[in-house]
Order: C-alpha cells, then sequence, then structure tokens
C-alpha cells in the first residue's frame, strides 16, 4: 500500500480501489513513479497482451503470527522489535504516519474469498479493474512503538519504556535494512490507498486497530520464539546491496 503515499511520488491523493488505479498509474511520469507503481503496470499490461485475467493485490501492514509451514512473521512489526532489540532503543520518525493494516487470519481469508470466486467461474474484476487494496483499519506508527516500547521494556530489551526520535535517517537505515526513501515508506508514511472492493467479494475482517494493541506483546514474543530469516524485500536492502551505511 505505500505506492499510493506521498513520500512515494504518489500525486493523486486518496484513491479507493473501485477508482481507475491502472489509468491513475499511468499518469504518473516513470521517473517519478515507485517502483510498485511500474510493476503493476506492467503486470496489467502484459496480462492484456497473453489474454488472460491479472488482479494486482495491495497487502498492507500484515500483523500476526503465521500458522504455514515455513513462513510466519511479517514485515514491519517483527522488523521494528528487530531493529529496537538491537539498538536497546525504541525510536520513532519525527512524523507520524498512519498505515492501513490487517491481521494475517483477515488477510488469509481475502486471499481466499478473491480465489475461490475465480475457481468458481464467478471471477471478479480484472485487468484494468483488476486492483485490490486489502485493509481493516488504521494503525499510527507512533502508537505502535509506543507500545513496543512498553512491551520491550518489560522484557529489559530496551534502555527505557518510551520512544525515542531516531537520530539520524542513517541509523534508522542500517537498523532496519532499508535504505532511504524506502525506510520512510514502510515505517512512517501514511498511504491513501482506501478498500472498498472488500465488500463486493464479501469479505468480513474480524481484527481492529484495538485488537491490535491488546496482542502487542505477543508480537514480540512471535519475534523472540520465531525469528527466522529476514523477509526477501529486506535482504534485498541490506547493506551488502546497497553499500556500507554510515552510523
Amino acid at each position: 500500500m505505500g505506492a499510493f503515499s506521498k513520500e512515494t511520488g504518489w500525486p493523486h491523493g486518496p484513491v479507493k480501489d473501485t477508482d481507475p488505479v491502472f489509468e491513475l498509474e499511468k499518469k504518473v511520469p516513470e521517473q517519478d513513479a515507485f517502483p510498485v507503481t511500474r510493476v503493476s503496470v506492467a503486470i496489467t499490461e502484459f496480462a492484456q497482451k497473453l489474454n488472460v485475467m491479472s488482479f494486482i493485490v495491495f497487502p498492507p501492514l500484515v500483523y500476526g503470527r503465521g500458522t504455514g509451514p515455513y513462513k510466519k512473521l511479517s514485515v514491519q512489526v517483527p522488523g521494528l522489535i528487530r531493529a529496537f532489540i538491537a539498538q536497546k532503543m525504541v525510536y520513532k520518525f519525527d512524523y507520524e504516519g498512519r498505515w492501513p493494516a490487517a491481521h494475517i487470519s483477515d488477510v488469509v481469508d481475502y486471499y481466499l474469498l478473491l480465489i475461490g470466486l475465480i475457481i468458481q467461474g464467478k471471477p471478479p474484476q480484472s485487468g484494468e479493474k483488476g486492483y485490490y487494496f486489502v485493509a481493516t483499519h488504521y494503525l499510527s506508527w507512533w502508537e505502535i512503538s509506543e507500545g513496543l516500547a512498553k512491551s520491550l521494556h518489560a522484557r529489559s530489551l530496551v534502555k527505557e519504556p518510551i520512544p525515542a526520535v531516531w537520530p539520524s535517517v542513517e541509523l534508522a537505515e542500517k537498523a532496519l535494512g532499508f535504505p532511504s526513501p524506502y525506510v520512510q515508506v514502510a515505517f512512517s508514511s501514511s498511504p491513501q490507498g482506501i478498500a472498498d472492493k472488500k465488500y463486493a467479494i464479501g469479505w468480513e475482517p474480524k481484527w481492529n486497530a484495538p485488537d491490535f494493541f491488546k496482542v502487542i506483546d505477543d508480537e514480540v514474543q512471535s519475534v523472540l520464539d520465531l525469528d527466522i530469516a529476514r523477509a526477501s524485500i529486506a535482504d534485498f536492502f541490506a547493506k551488502e546491496n546497497v553499500g556500507e551505511l554510515k552510523e
């Protein structure tokens, strides 16, 4: 969902997945377009050439422990937890952003509904109209850091129970494994995508923002219990790929 934020150069403001997203993406000058924007346009156009259906699903900030056999942790919240433990301090950026979010179980339900409609021969809109935003509520980055600070401090994993502002973008880049501007996009931006198609496919999510903060301790425990290799996007942005970063 980060592609639809001012931090990525999105010029059109708030956008619903019922809007002509494909046409809006094509209007973004290529030199200004976020990589995700260019990729989704390319996929849609290539599918048209092949005369096959395409569905572009934009996931939100995903939280909760996965139940599959391999990858059980998402990217953003576990990434913050790892960084804060390594730094022994909880940080936040100097401006507050809000990300669309959803629990992993609700995200899975969304995909199952979408796939089920396709298998039943009742596919929802596809191609240029096949854009889908997955989100049930919004989470504040500052409130996430505040909740993690309390949880991590209670475990004696960080020095202070309240967040500090990142001393520099460079430190945030190194700690979180993302170069600028992607680190700001992933951990402080405010995507403006609005999920409206969820009603058309019959999605009935069960989790909301207060539920996230009720289980924020579980987010920390999941990282401590299950932490494995970082998500592939973080691996791609690891310092060996982007050069040494100075603290």
